[in-house]
């Protein structure tokens, strides 16, 4: 007997696999993740998980198709503040979108928490091989004004990927952070750590 499993998990995990390491390669070359590798796999995961639905039968339509439209408001909703105010770029929010349409809620969770996580580890790395606390301490003031801002509906000016003058050791590669969280959630699904359906 077919397993679902393939078609519900394993083949999504894939599919976001070989595109999040594209476009980690790509934010960490050009720090930027292109609409061609985000936009196609956003709405792909969406496409996926209803023919997977058809195909399997009705069991299995609605559960995937709502948690492919929930993980990809949740991929979109978890980065929208931080883009709103500059601190991560479009792309970034595109593709924990799709992982989102992709993986689900749940999986896509975890993503995004080893990505975040990663990122905190990278950015007081990037602190301390730069030593600039001071500079440091200053745009978190700045991050705290921006979020105030952000409350009294005012939008910040600055945004990642179209600020010139930034050095390159100022920007944190969130895609390959996320790539990060992808792996992870590979080895919890290959190791049992997250139960199968």
């Amino acid at each position: 007997m077919f397993d679902p499993t393939i078609l519900q998990i394993i083949v999504p995990i894939l599919v976001v696999a070989i595109f999040a390491l594209i476009a980690a390669a790509l934010d960490i070359w050009r720090l930027k993740i292109n609409n061609l590798i985000t936009l196609p796999l956003l709405f792909s995961g969406v496409v996926y998980h209803l023919g997977v639905g058809f195909y399997l039968g009705s069991p299995y339509l609605l559960p995937g198709i709502l948690g492919s439209i929930i993980g990809l408001l949740f991929g979109i909703g978890i980065l929208l503040v931080p883009w709103l105010m500059g601190g991560v770029g479009g792309g970034d929010l595109r593709l924990m979108g799709a992982v989102g349409a992709w993986l689900g809620l749940e999986l896509a969770l975890w993503v995004f928490v080893v990505g975040a996580l990663a990122a905190g580890v990278y950015a007081i790395i990037m602190i301390f091989l730069s030593l600039s606390f001071h500079e440091t301490w200053v745009k978190l003031q700045i991050i705290w004004y921006r979020i105030v801002a952000f409350f009294e509906l005012l939008r910040a000016e600055d945004s990642v990927e179209n600020s010139e003058g930034r050095r390159r050791s100022q920007f944190i590669p969130f895609g390959a952070m996320l790539f990060l969280g992808v792996g992870f959630v590979i080895w919890g699904v290959w190791s049992g750590f997250f139960p199968l359906p």
